[in-house]
């Protein structure tokens, strides 16, 4: 932008200030104050410096009961000197405000501006009217000749007729809307938004004890009681979004009235802006929704009433308290009548929750958790445990927990449902230990067995001890079976498996992975010895001759060692690698342990 162009932008904004903002307070900040002059278009409107133009300006100020709309302009700017421009032009301009004229006004106007250290100042001001009168201090002239007054006189005449028939119209609007609003339970108001005044219908005020029209709208709702506390910040940022200048507005919030009465009502706002776009007005709209708002916490209550479970309790969360109990239930487990939450939970945690899922129960009752589920959008969670019943035995129950907000006070609310699936979860856990388990033998079969040492090796303590991996095949079993038949087999299979279970511990593990082959883990062994111990007391345990119509058959183990980590640090190499050393054992005549060794695979002993 060249100098010509801040020149005349700077004058442009004088203009505006005057002509349509009727901004005379902040024109005069525009001013030089040193040096600066006013020619109006009056008889005596003439100042010559600071205080002479500021008496003007406030004379006119005074007068003025309206703006002007300006409808034509133009601008030029002829430079003086270095810092200095004249400007001038024409406006085509039209009054607007109480009185307001229907014709177009036309001025000249030429200004002297300089540019300073604040930036551009006015000098000069003078205006001028064409080929009109006009008395003496008037800016405009009042005084039309007669041409322009028998035109005035027949237009306000049209525009009287229009007015009288579009307030008549008006009227039977305003008396539809009135009988409208009688039949609703939707209210209309307004808010003025540089007063923050609102007009609500007398209805209103009658109802809530205020008058109905409202100043400082949200503070004096607010201490008066009129909102519920919990509904306090929501309704604060409503109003706020419309005074920032948002176009539409809504939320849902409890309402107190006169007589204690609590509502739930849904406002709308509908922002208004001025020709420059900035927020003015809004028009709201309430609406009562208590009686839809409870037919739908109903509506969703039955619903989880449906399900095929046992109610037990209603906690309100929010106050830790418990509002609804189901005593059939607690009588079952041996609870006492408790009217907190807390204390509930710590009873049943020290009396009822099996050890093993007391940290699930608690996590899955905490109030945190449970809110932040709810703020996470999670309206249901269940929990499935053991809990003891009135015999002191643990029978497995299911707790759903259906989670809600109360729409009057907001606090957040469970429903809890209690279910008896012991038979269901002991079928269950029949399946999976059908599923894990060789039925003959009832050790882990073979899959089981790969994945338990598998995730045992990969954990933490598995990973850093130190294992025994065997390999047990039983010696001449196909001779047991073609002597004495399978199911006579299948009986000294089953014998075997007992013998290696009294061998080993509890949390070693064992498994069946072929025919007349075995598998177990022996877990943190502090030497390679002690394997090869528990490898010899395992040999002469199973070392046995069978007599059956007169016929004896011998019966033996061979057993391949691997250590871990040494000889392999996951499941195959640990069993490539006992396998390899049973075969050793195998070879040499069976009947003995073998320990894998690197560079020496003859280790072993041959047992008598």
């Amino acid at each position: 932008m060249n100098v010509d162009e801040q020149a005349i932008r700077f004058i442009r904004n004088l203009v505006q200030l005057y002509f349509n903002k009727c901004d005379l307070s902040e024109l005069s900040k525009k001013f030089k104050k040193e040096k600066v002059s006013w020619i109006g278009t009056g008889v005596h409107e003439i100042g010559m410096n600071y205080n002479e133009v500021s008496q003007l300006i406030e004379i006119e100020r005074e007068s003025w009961e309206g703006c002007y709309d300006i409808i034509e302009q133009w601008y030029k700017a002829v430079p003086i000197g270095e810092n200095g421009w004249v400007v001038y032009g024409e406006l085509i301009f039209r009054e607007v405000g109480l009185k307001t004229f229907l014709l177009d006004i036309h001025s000249r106007f030429s200004m002297v501006c300089e540019k300073t250290k604040e930036g551009m100042k006015l000098m000069h001001a003078h205006f001028s009217e064409s080929d009109v009168g006009q008395n003496e201090n008037e800016f405009v002239h009042k005084a039309l000749v007669k041409d322009y007054d028998l035109k005035l006189e027949s237009v306000l005449k049209e525009r009287t007729e229009l007015l009288v028939k579009n307030i008549e119209a008006l009227r039977i609007s305003q008396t539809r809307y009135e009988i409208a609003m009688e039949n609703t339970d939707v209210i209309i108001f307004d808010y003025i938004l540089s007063t923050k005044q609102s007009i609500f219908p007398e209805s209103i005020g009658i109802k809530y004890g205020i008058n109905h029209i409202v100043e400082d709208t949200v503070e004096t709702a607010i201490k008066a009681g009129l909102v519920h506390p919990k509904s306090i910040p929501g309704f604060r940022e409503l109003y706020e979004k419309i005074e920032k200048g948002e176009h539409f507005a809504q939320g849902v919030f409890a309402f107190i009235d006169k007589d204690g009465n609590e509502s739930i009502n849904e406002i709308f706002f509908t922002g208004i802006f001025d020709v420059n776009e900035n927020p003015v007005h809004a028009i709201g709209v309430m609406r009562d929704i208590t009686e839809e708002t409870i037919l739908k916490s109903e509506k969703d209550y039955r619903k989880s009433m449906t399900q095929d479970k046992k109610f037990a309790y209603e906690v309100n969360i929010s106050q830790n308290s418990l509002t609804t109990l189901d005593m059939d239930w607690f009588e079952m487990l041996g609870i006492p009548q408790c009217y907190s939450f807390s204390d509930m939970i710590h009873y049943v945690v020290k009396n009822n929750v099996h050890p093993d899922y007391i940290l699930l129960f608690e996590k899955f009752n905490c109030k945190e958790s449970i809110i932040r589920a709810f703020d996470n959008g999670q309206t249901k969670a269940y929990i499935q445990y053991p809990a003891k019943d009135l015999n002191q035995n643990y029978v497995w129950v299911q707790n759903t927990m259906c989670i809600i907000q109360d729409d009057i006070t907001g606090d957040i609310k469970i429903r809890c449902y209690l279910k008896n699936i012991h038979e269901k979860k002991e079928k269950e856990k029949a399946l999976i230990y059908k599923s894990e388990h060789d039925t003959l033998t009832r050790l882990y079969n073979k899959g089981t067995t790969e994945t338990l040492i598998k995730m045992y090796l990969a954990s933490e303590k598995g990973g850093t001890g130190k294992h025994g991996f065997f390999i047990v095949d039983i010696d001449y079993f196909k001779d047991i079976n073609d002597s004495f038949g399978h199911v006579f087999g299948d009986r000294v299979l089953s014998e075997i498996s007992e013998k290696i279970k009294d061998a080993f511990r509890e949390n070693d593990i064992i498994g069946r992975i072929g025919g007349d082959e075995f598998v177990v883990l022996m877990k943190n062994i502090p030497t390679g010895e002690v394997a090869m111990l528990k490898a010899k007391q395992l040999c002469n345990a199973i070392k046995t001759i069978y007599t059956k119509n007169g016929i004896e058959q011998g019966l033996s183990a061979s057993i391949g060692i691997a250590l871990y980590p040494n000889d392999g640090n996951n499941y195959k190499a640990l069993c490539d690698n006992s396998d390899k050393a049973l075969y050793v054992g195998k070879k040499n005549g069976r009947n003995q342990y073998t320990l894998f060794e690197k560079e020496k695979r003859e280790d072993l002993e041959i047992l008598a």
